[in-house]
């Protein structure tokens, strides 16, 4: 039996043609480098369907989240009537981009069949960000279409996702890239933008991580460097607290704070905390943050530090953006120690899952314990430096498999997501 399986396997993939736009991962490091993303390789069916480890299940039922389904029926068998008709399934169905010209679909929710989707990848060539989105995703969907039977997934089939840093909460079951913590929404997770978020990164295992010395051997200093993004009107609300204009500091009185206008207009004339060198300002004030807070904020920017610089630090101050810290990442993974409030919204790395005391060292939304968090950092190394490892160790979980592993993991999450519209479907 499982040799006539093989053999069908086998079969099928020898049938397999290689015109899909799967995405080129030119410039990255080779296959041994930290976060594998999707290669033509994938285009072709596993050979052997290696149950998923305790480690792959957890991040699968995690990036589901509240889109997983317990169906009876599963959606998706590799022994069926429909196994001899496996091929290129939706990617060679003819198919045109639904875009036209001048749309820009970011944050917002599309649906689009996976030859769609792949056309797009084509036609978004000349529009950078989109035309990665779209790259990253077309080449996981045409993976995933190749490997399941067409009786299961017809080219009519319309999957629904959303580009960019949005993580309103949509309704139905919906692939994106974030998402809010504890989001009561079905969400699921994908590892796309991958080109924004391990930049830094994949550099740092490369090359700093080598020259770096130990934890408790690096410098006594914090850095932070960001642009203003984040919860904008929380700019409007600092220029009318500079400016004393009671009427729209009232107007503004619930705002959600933005943690980078705290920690830069509390700390970013400070030289030092807890016996900590410390050096935090804004890399660049973009002109969503308003002209007169421009003005405000003109004495927080300060010339822009590599991540060599920052890593040099024994303590790394991270905020969140739009979505999540993009250098968040490389912070974890660096044998530094991460100071930050605790985060709101989740990637492909999980960072809802990180505990505090645990992965990393948690402050306030407004910064204002900081120096007493880096006091006690510095009054107990040893659990500092345990707070180290565990937060490197869980980069390496969710962004350190092998590309085999990296794909089980894609292919159970797609599956997840066919199963839970299946359910939605028969409810």
């Amino acid at each position: 039996m499982a040799v006539t399986r093989h053999l069908a396997l086998w079969a099928c993939a020898l049938s397999v043609t290689t015109t899909a736009s799967a995405y080129e991962d030119t410039g990255r490091p080779g296959p041994d480098g930290i976060w594998k993303v999707c290669s033509p390789a994938w285009a072709f069916p596993q050979l052997d369907d290696a149950a998923l480890t305790a480690d792959e299940a957890w991040r699968v039922e995690k990036y589901l989240g509240r889109a997983a389904c317990s169906s009876s029926t599963p959606i998706i068998c590799h022994i069926c009537a429909g196994l001899a008709e496996r091929s290129d399934g939706a990617s060679n169905a003819p198919a045109t981009c639904p875009l036209r010209k001048g749309d820009n679909p970011i944050d917002s929710l599309l649906q689009q069949t996976t030859g769609q989707v792949s056309a797009c990848a084509q036609a978004t060539k000349g529009v950078v960000t989109l035309h990665k989105y779209y790259g990253e995703l077309s080449c996981l969907l045409e993976a995933y279409s190749r490997a399941t039977p067409l009786v299961v997934l017809p080219p009519s089939l319309q999957w629904r996702f959303r580009f960019g840093d949005e993580t309103m909460a949509m309704k139905g079951a919906y692939l994106t890239k974030a998402r809010k913590v504890g989001t009561r929404d079905q969400a699921v997770l994908l590892p796309i933008n991958t080109h924004r978020h391990a930049r830094d990164l994949r550099p740092l295992q490369r090359i700093t991580e080598h020259k770096l010395p130990t934890f408790l051997a690096r410098e006594k200093c914090a850095m932070w460097r960001g642009v203003t993004t984040g919860q904008l009107p929380a700019y409007q609300a600092y220029e009318a607290r500079v400016n004393g204009r009671d009427s729209d500091v009232k107007k503004y009185a619930n705002v959600p704070l933005n943690t980078r206008v705290e920690l830069v207009t509390r700390f970013g004339h400070t030289k030092s905390v807890a016996g900590i060198r410390l050096d935090v300002g804004f890399s660049q004030v973009s002109a969503g943050a308003g002209a007169a807070s421009k003005g405000l904020l003109r004495d927080y920017v300060k010339p822009r530090a590599t991540v060599a610089d920052q890593a040099r630090c024994k303590y790394q101050l991270s905020n969140e953006g739009n979505d999540v810290s993009t250098g968040l990442k490389w912070q974890l993974y660096t044998d530094s120690v991460v100071v930050m409030p605790p985060p709101t919204m989740e990637t492909w790395v999980l960072e809802g899952s990180l505990e505090p005391f645990v992965h990393y060292v948690p402050v306030q939304r407004d910064w204002s314990d900081l120096e007493a968090r880096l006091a006690w950092a510095e009054a107990h190394p040893a659990a500092a430096a345990n707070i180290s490892a565990n937060a490197r160790a869980h980069v390496l979980k969710t962004l350190g498999a092998s590309a085999a592993s990296e794909r089980r993991v894609v292919m159970a999450v797609l599956r997840g997501y066919r199963q839970a519209l299946a359910c939605a479907q028969s409810a």
